[in-house]
């Protein structure tokens, strides 16, 4: 996960991104990376994205808070270097996503769109808050932050960024 982490704070600060980064500084990040955004695929049902070829593609009709999350997340499997090919997107409804990829590319995102993770449970919760004011989908950061929690070792008291 360090690498989501660290992909992540070096296009933020590539880019100039301070606070919560907004959809235009995500667009910028895309093209930035060499990718070429899409923001009108026909998809059906759950599919709200996908990284294929180089490309980020966008389902056309998501609103702004969602299609900013997708982009990110997008993204993230593109610099990431995972492979092509269809990224179902069930963590942004809240549902805790499943394989290694989707859960590094919902740690990039989170990264990407707040910033570096907090260490601790009470900072990712003023995160969240600070983040979904500024209209990233709550539900997206429910999910990130159960992610990240679940990396959190509250037992031992390490914190997050040594288990990322």
């Amino acid at each position: 996960m360090l690498t989501a982490v660290a992909r992540a704070l070096e296009i933020r600060s590539r880019h100039g991104i301070e606070g919560v980064a907004s959809e235009d500084e995500v667009d910028r990040a895309v093209a930035g990376a060499g990718f070429d955004l899409r923001e009108d695929r026909p998809y059906e049902d759950r599919l709200y994205g996908r990284f294929f070829r180089g490309t980020v593609c966008v389902k056309r009709g998501l609103w702004p808070e969602l299609r900013r999350v997708v982009k990110a997340h997008e993204l993230g499997h593109g610099v990431l270097g995972h492979d092509t090919g269809y990224y179902l997107q069930p963590a942004l409804g809240g549902e805790v996503p499943r394989g290694a990829a989707e859960i590094q590319a919902q740690i990039f995102a989170w990264t990407l769109l707040v910033g570096e993770p907090a260490p601790s449970a009470d900072g990712l919760t003023a995160q969240m808050h600070a983040a979904h004011e500024a209209g990233v989908s709550l539900p997206f950061l429910c999910t990130a932050v159960s992610i990240l929690a679940q990396l959190h070792d509250p037992v031992r008291g390490r914190p997050l960024r040594a288990l990322c």
